[in-house]
């Protein structure tokens, strides 16, 4: 937690900081007089005043400053004005420069956050980053059933000609390994584009070019016509209803499995299944609903050679449509093929285990195929004590030896305590609806048995086809006003699921851009996320979004520790997001806001004549009123969204 709060207040600096310091430069470049840069809200914590202005930290940082004389958001008495600011000429003063100036001065604030987001990316650009492929791709993946992508009339796109969407079409439904050129003529970069242009398309039909592989090579050119819809109840976001594409690229192939057994390898990326395009969420899909028996043909990429594999899956259990924390099949992650980091950041388990947060595991019981001896073990003798090899450098071949219990390795390397009790994580709506479970309830006996992580996964996997009977703890909720806390029977069928035995990687790709292009690709970038902001708004005051999409202070700082968790790169991406959001909301022609103070320079210049003090007052008046509103109503969605995340 004092990671996201620091990330946080750090992200908001920067922001403030940047957008304050425009206003700042722009009234120096005028000649008005600046008394206060505060970075942080009154009271004045410290500072120190360097000629004319005092440059000090506010001790609410929420926020900052900068205080020019014959600029008062409040009205000030005579007497006020007078002992602040009498001892500046009237030529320094806000009020009295031209309407030229004080335009310039306000929207230098804004501007200022343009160009941070603008040096941002061209910093990012240069320097570039390891970013999952997924958000790079436009490439379609697994389609959701009875989404407006599963039944888009599909018709080949005749260049030149225009297509008839009233004739029949010549296919339906948008395929995996698809990918999206454009929407509404415009060019897609990545999943985020597409996302984007859904919400905006919301209540009309987006025009789509698709671009489609067919298996022997050939590719067609395919347009449709698609209303995004909102899929989700709970999430007011209209989709046109598929996931991203994620290549099946194989991290590591568990021993004894079908992989193994027909030759599928590490870094094999999986791109055809009997003769379909497929990622590795639709290959999960597609093996449920082979036969039992079935050979299945898979095309993979092996290097740089295509080769062609048959397969047979295994039937292992499974439980439906119900997810526990700890997962099950943890140990399944540990791999062979390198060291093996210690994750536990625990000082008393290290201190208990010698097993420390940074060493690296390179083999166990001298063996140095770490993840398949553990998974060996623990069928066999999930108590025993193995002698471990550490070492602080991933890339050793050798290293010091200690002895520790197998499930404390286990916990060291995955993080999960095996003799923890399962707490259900999600529970699809059908079969809560027919066993009444729910989120956060806690599985404390299986068949009569005290209940463990390690239990579960034992009646899983040995009891295939059997009914289980789940004893299950309810908790209390608002001193029982919301859930009173109960405890309840359940019967769960393990249920037999096809499995091939792999374990999936991330592809990651380093994005850099070209020299020659980087003032070209930050000025995109800074155009793309203004015009979306600028559309979104639009859409929200015109009521083509919900409001109930606007997020306040709590949503920036679970977006900023996430990001900052991700890496700098998406941490960098974010600020830049963010930094634009405020530059463009604060031009906005709301009172109190940049943009409002320039709504009333425009209505003087039009009028020739000054807005009288008391309607000015009123007006300000009215703009606290609405920004406190607003801020009341994006803490509301923010509480809503928190609660949505506690409550089952």
């Amino acid at each position: 937690m004092l990671f996201n709060i620091a990330v946080f207040l750090v992200a908001l600096g920067i922001l403030v900081f940047v957008h304050e310091l425009g206003h700042f430069v722009a009234a120096k470049m005028c000649g008005v007089y600046v008394d206060r840069f505060s970075l942080g809200m009154a009271p004045r914590v410290f500072g120190y005043r360097w000629g004319e202005t005092d440059y000090c930290i506010g001790l609410l940082p929420i926020g900052g400053y900068v205080k020019m004389a014959g600029q008062e958001d409040v009205p000030l008495e005579d007497e006020e004005r007078e002992s602040t600011y009498g001892h500046v000429t009237p030529e320094r003063w806000y009020n009295n420069k031209t309407k030229l100036q004080r335009a310039f001065i306000l929207i230098a604030g804004p501007a200022m956050n343009i160009v941070l987001a603008f040096f941002i990316y061209l910093g990012m650009g240069f320097f570039g980053g390891d970013v999952p492929k997924v958000t790079l791709e436009t490439r379609i993946g697994q389609v959701t059933p009875e989404s407006p992508a599963s039944a888009a009339k599909m018709y080949l796109l005749t260049e030149g000609q225009p297509t008839d969407f009233t004739q029949e079409p010549d296919a339906i439904g948008w395929q995996s390994g698809d990918r999206i050129i454009s929407i509404n003529d415009a060019p897609m970069n990545n999943f985020t584009e597409i996302a984007t242009a859904a919400v905006l398309n919301k209540g009309q039909n987006a025009t789509i070019k698709i671009e489609r592989t067919l298996p022997d090579g050939t590719i067609e050119n395919y347009i449709c016509s698609v209303e995004p819809l909102q899929l989700n109840p709970e999430i007011p976001l209209t989709q046109f209803g598929y996931q991203p594409f994620q290549a099946a690229l194989i991290n590591h192939v568990l021993p004894g499995s079908p992989a193994a057994e027909y030759g599928l390898q590490a870094q094999d990326r999986i791109i055809q299944l009997n003769g379909q395009w497929i990622d590795k969420i639709s290959f999960g899909t597609q093996i449920q609903e082979l036969e039992e028996d079935a050979t299945m043909t898979l095309l993979v990429q092996r290097g740089d050679e295509q080769i062609t594999i048959p397969l047979k899956t295994k039937i292992r259990g499974s439980f439906k449509d119900i997810y526990f924390t700890p997962p099950l099949d943890s140990i399944v992650a540990i791999q062979d093929t390198k060291a093996q980091e210690i994750k536990l950041k625990d000082p008393e388990f290290a201190q208990r285990t010698n097993l420390k947060n940074g060493h690296y595991v390179l083999a166990v019981n001298a063996n140095n195929k770490v993840g398949t001896t553990i998974r060996e073990l623990m069928n066999s003798t999930p108590d025993a004590e193995v002698e471990v090899t550490l070492t602080t450098d991933p890339t050793a071949t050798s290293g010091t030896t200690t002895k520790v219990k197998l499930v404390d390795l286990v916990k060291g390397l995955t993080g999960i305590s095996l003799d923890k009790q399962p707490e259900i994580a999600g529970v699809s709506p059908e079969l809560a609806e027919v066993t009444n479970l729910q989120r956060y309830d806690t599985v404390s006996k299986i068949n009569g048995e005290e209940a463990t992580i390690a239990l579960l996964q034992e009646v899983k996997d040995t009891k295939i086809g059997e009914t289980v009977t789940l004893t299950v703890e309810r908790p209390s909720l608002i001193f029982g006003l919301y859930q009173k806390a109960e405890t309840m029977d359940v019967a769960l069928t393990v249920e037999p699921r096809q499995q091939v035995g792999v374990v999936w990687d991330t592809e990651t790709v380093f994005q850099k851009q070209p020299k020659g292009t980087l003032i070209a690709y930050a000025s995109s970038e800074c155009w793309k996320r203004t015009t979306e902001i600028g559309q979104i708004l639009t859409k929200l005051f015109t009521g083509g979004l919900s409001p109930k999409l606007l997020g306040g202070p709590v949503m920036i700082f679970e977006a900023t520790a996430n990001s900052a968790r991700s890496g700098l790169y998406d941490f960098f991406t974010m600020l830049a997001m963010i930094s634009i959001n405020l530059g463009i909301f604060n031009l906005l022609p709301l009172p109190v806001l940049d943009g409002g103070q320039l709504t009333i320079i425009g209505i003087e210049a039009l009028r020739r004549k000054e807005v009288s003090p008391q309607i000015l007052e009123r007006f300000q008046a009215a703009g606290v009123f609405f920004i406190l509103g607003l801020m009341l109503f994006v803490t509301y969605n923010d509480i809503l969204r928190a609660v949505g995340r506690i409550l089952p």
